[in-house]
């Protein structure tokens, strides 16, 4: 967190919203972690390969049970009869650094939305330069 919080105002930010979830989730789990899988499913979106994949096929129980909903792995790769589900790529591991190190430089690279404005503000106040008197294919053609 500290990490987060020194990469600029977005991280300071962040960082202050998610230290209530990081105490709610040891209250409830009894374990100092944070869940960001939304971060990590728009990170693979973003940057592909960060998450390590292997193919299974899938199932979900629509038993009337207790485990109604719950979607079966199966990760053996022969079976003897015909296998249920569906062959689908599984994420089964993250590249922890190479998120880390994303993340990170989009968080430093952020700006605040007071930052944004200030921006907006000054590109509007700045006057458009003047347009070229000559077209540019005249001056392609006259090689200016």
């Amino acid at each position: 967190m500290a990490t987060l919080a020194a990469s600029g105002a977005v991280g300071t930010s962040l960082a202050a919203l998610a230290a209530g979830n990081w105490a709610l989730y040891k209250r409830i789990l009894g374990q100092d972690l944070l869940a960001i899988h939304d971060l990590i499913a728009v990170a693979e979106a973003v940057w592909p390969g960060t998450l390590r994949t292997q193919t299974m096929r899938i199932d979900v129980e629509n038993g009337h049970g207790p485990a109604r909903g719950t979607i079966l792995r199966d990760r053996r790769r022969y079976h003897d009869g015909p296998a249920a589900g569906r062959e689908v790529e599984v994420a089964v591991g993250l590249r922890t650094a190479s998120l880390h190190d994303h993340v990170l430089a989009q968080f430093a690279a952020a700006h605040t939305p007071e930052q944004n404005r200030a921006e907006e503000t000054w590109k509007l106040s700045r006057p458009d330069p003047p347009l070229p008197s000559t077209p540019p294919s005249a001056m392609a053609k006259s090689g200016e």
